[in-house]
């Protein structure tokens, strides 16, 4: 009788340390849309084989075939297209192929040094970009050192630059800037639609990956990188202020009682800088304007981090209207118990929305 008593104690508290992810949960199932042709497309695999895409191999991307998509999807981009979290540039890129004007920002300055290099720069600036990119090509896609030799040169890839811009000129303008989602340098209602993707809540130490090219170009190593960078990770984390989500909240509680404090102060970081970006989107964006925001839950240490819905309910609070969660694919298999919920796993998701 006592131990029945004790399972019944354990499983009220684990409800109890479950309700707001489990409830969030809820709230959007009937939403999601198990959409598995997403899920070649959201990341970068194929990018390495078509023109400019092919420069920089940068794994954290996605292809240019889900930017596309997203011009095919929305039919007409009143205004340029935004990419708060540009990386290698690839939506800036690919809409400039396409005719449109694209806009990519990142607050690693030597990233959007090397994505400038595929517009209207000079060939001093396109040979330093390949001297740069034949840094970055140093490190694999979690920044550890690439084995074999086989990383390009600057000359191979000045070569392939020189090849891309003489057989396909671009027909819109990208325009590659250093600056920060959070606080964008961008005019209130001057954009046509946004196509992005920020860092995944713990999955790469950003920092790590860039840190190559990064002292090259500016000559500051990591430690100063991480200080910039999103809360997305235990090496990124800065703060504990309270999450101002309550399923965040509760996973970063969760991780203190495990003796994370550094992951509960990334997790809480996290969605508070996704707070601040969406509103920073619905700032710059034009009324009607399309979203797609490609992002992930976490599984860290064994807590479940639902962040891929609690953007997608920041969005909403900020003033944009959900029209689909399409899920490309789940990253854990087999789910876990979630409260009297079951088989739950992190998601990458694609958020599609337009401002109201």
């Amino acid at each position: 009788m006592g131990r029945g008593r004790g399972r019944g104690g354990t499983r009220a508290r684990q409800h109890e340390e479950a309700a707001a992810r489990e409830a969030l949960e809820r709230n959007w199932a009937e939403r999601l849309e198990a959409t598995p042709d997403l899920s070649a497309l959201v990341v970068a695999k194929n990018a390495q084989r078509e023109p400019y895409h092919r420069w920089l191999n940068y794994r954290q991307g996605f292809s240019p075939e889900l930017v596309r998509r997203f011009l095919q999807a929305a039919d007409r981009v009143d205004g340029p297209v935004l990419d708060p979290f540009s990386g290698s540039g690839t939506v800036a890129t690919e809409c400039a192929r396409r005719g449109v004007n694209g806009i990519g920002v990142d607050v690693v300055g030597s990233l959007a040094f090397m994505a400038a290099a595929r517009g209207n720069v000079s060939d001093t600036h396109r040979r330093d970009a390949a001297q740069l990119l034949a840094a970055a090509a140093t490190v694999d896609g979690e920044g550890h050192a690439r084995r074999g030799g086989d990383a390009p040169d600057a000359d191979a890839i000045l070569k392939m630059m020189r090849e891309d811009l003489a057989m396909e000129p671009p027909s819109g303008l990208a325009r590659l800037v250093c600056g920060d989602a959070r606080r964008l340098p961008i005019a209130d209602a001057s954009v046509g639609g946004t196509l992005t993707s920020p860092p995944y809540l713990s999955r790469y130490d950003y920092a790590r990956v860039n840190d190559p090219a990064e002292k090259l170009w500016s000559g500051r190593g990591r430690r100063k990188g991480r200080a910039r960078q999103l809360s997305a990770s235990a090496a990124t984390a800065s703060g504990n202020a309270p999450s101002v989500h309550p399923a965040m909240e509760e996973a970063a509680r969760r991780l203190e009682d495990g003796g994370r404090p550094r992951e509960a102060a990334a997790v809480r970081g996290y969605g508070n800088d996704m707070q601040n970006v969406m509103a920073e989107l619905a700032r710059v964006m034009r009324p009607g304007a399309p979203l797609w925001f490609v992002v992930a839950g976490a599984d860290l240490k064994r807590i479940y981090v639902p962040a891929d819905l609690v953007c997608a309910e920041l969005a909403a609070a900020a003033g944009f209207d959900i029209e689909a969660i399409r899920v490309a694919r789940r990253l854990k298999e087999p789910g876990r118990r979630l409260g009297d919920l079951h088989n739950i796993a992190a998601r990458e998701i694609v958020i599609v929305a337009r401002l109201g």
